[in-house]
């Protein structure tokens, strides 16, 4: 209600500084998340910053979003492919570590769309 006099252009000029914390505070949390569990699998052979990273250069995938119709779910596919890679690459993890560090992720999509 407070928010309806908001004219949309000043709504977007005020999300332009919020979308990119709100992107980096998730890329965090997500990397912190999987890293965590590779810790307890035992499968995080480097530190937290290798994990960071994976995730970070995953988001490339986010590209996908602007395809229409398709692109979600190429986005979501992608993704996954990009994380198993670089966790097997950066942490030398297998496939099974991998799904376990991406499984919190992976039913949040789910339940969440």
């Amino acid at each position: 209600p407070e928010l309806a006099h908001i004219s949309p252009s000043t709504f977007v000029l005020f999300m332009i500084p919020v979308i990119p914390l709100a992107v980096a505070i998730g890329l965090f949390f997500k990397s912190w998340l999987a890293h965590t569990l590779l810790m307890l699998i035992g499968a995080a052979s480097r530190p937290y910053e290798a994990t960071f990273r994976v995730f970070a250069y995953a988001e490339v995938s986010t590209v996908f979003l602007l395809v229409p119709i398709l692109g979600p779910y190429a986005q979501k596919f992608f993704m996954v492919f990009l994380v198993l890679n670089g966790l097997r690459s950066g942490h030398g993890a297998s496939l099974t570590a991998g799904i376990i560090a991406l499984l919190p992720m992976l039913i949040l999509q789910m339940l969440g769309g």
